[in-house]
């Protein structure tokens, strides 16, 4: 680690906590050229990331969500595929569901753990559209979760993350208009109105819903869950067992794994995000693709 950029998501009620705690940290690697930035809006991260990774830094902390890591990922893939970068995720965001698929870890065992190098290739995931790509994380869900994310994002101020995301489900299940899709997979296709579609790499969405188990960090394959139903009293009932990870035996739900996936809207429109962000509004005739680069992703954790 000779050049290392940590952003910290000062939206976050812990930054200046964070931002205290690391100026005495990297005081015990003097031989290292640390950069502190502190993100202000959306896309700043995103851009942080990009002109560093042009300078030649070799290592990324990031300190906030699985937005914030998601846009430090894309910034210096986008600035160079080939970059060689290591990153390290301090979670301190809304939901963190990416750590509770990697663990948590102190400031200070990232940054030893950077300082050495001692990272783990985990797979990089892909999301295409019209010729747009973006790198996804976590996950992607396609349907009333990517409006539960952009509710969520439109209240974050006002309350606390736990609520926030209780109430915005809540509230989509009820509303929600299914759209009829066709899901095209290693080997199969499937067409059917959906609730609710998870493509990911990790285990956790939504603030803690283990809805995709069936998948690690590194096998090369996308978790595939498709929910095609459910009511607010089938949430409340199991909820508990979705924060263990615990496969749901319902004909509304069914895990796949798949190493691609496309997506088309036959019917209505179908939004989408990735890593708790908007990404977009697919209408009828629309598709997206997702794609796994294996071991490609040099994660310390």
């Amino acid at each position: 680690m000779k050049n290392c950029l940590i952003v910290i998501n000062s939206l976050s009620s812990r930054s200046h906590q964070i931002l205290k705690e690391l100026k005495l940290q990297i005081q015990l690697y003097p031989e290292t050229n640390f950069t502190i930035l502190l993100t202000k809006f959306a896309g700043d991260a995103f851009r942080f990331s990009y002109d560093y990774t042009l300078q030649g830094i070799d290592s990324i902390l990031s300190c906030g969500g699985d937005g914030t890591l998601n846009e430090l990922v894309n910034g210096a893939y986008n600035a160079k595929a080939d970059n060689g970068i290591s990153f390290a995720h301090y979670s301190c965001g809304s939901a963190n569901d990416f750590a509770r698929t990697i663990g948590k870890k102190s400031l200070s065992d990232l940054l030893e753990m950077l300082y050495k190098k001692q990272y783990t290739l985990i797979d990089r995931a892909l999301i295409l559209k019209d010729g747009r790509i973006r790198r996804i994380v976590n996950e992607s869900t396609c349907g009333m979760g990517a409006l539960v994310c952009r509710d969520v994002e439109l209240r974050r101020k006002t309350l606390n993350p736990n609520l926030n995301y209780l109430l915005s489900i809540f509230n989509r299940l009820i509303r929600f208009r299914k759209p009829l899709v066709r899901i095209t997979l290693d080997d199969k296709i499937i067409e059917t109105k959906v609730l609710l579609l998870i493509i990911s790499k990790g285990n956790f969405v939504g603030n803690g819903l283990g809805l995709t188990p069936q998948v690690t960090l590194d096998d090369g394959y996308f978790g595939v869950t498709i929910l095609t139903g459910a009511t607010v009293w089938q949430m409340i009932r199991f909820r508990s067992k979705l924060t263990r990870k615990e496969v749901i035996d319902r004909p509304e739900i069914e895990y796949l794994k798949s190493t691609g996936v496309r997506v088309e809207v036959l019917n209505g429109r179908l939004p989408v995000e990735t890593d708790g962000e908007f990404f977009d509004m697919l209408t009828v005739g629309e598709h997206i693709e997702y794609g796994v680069e294996m071991k490609s992703f040099k994660l310390c954790y």
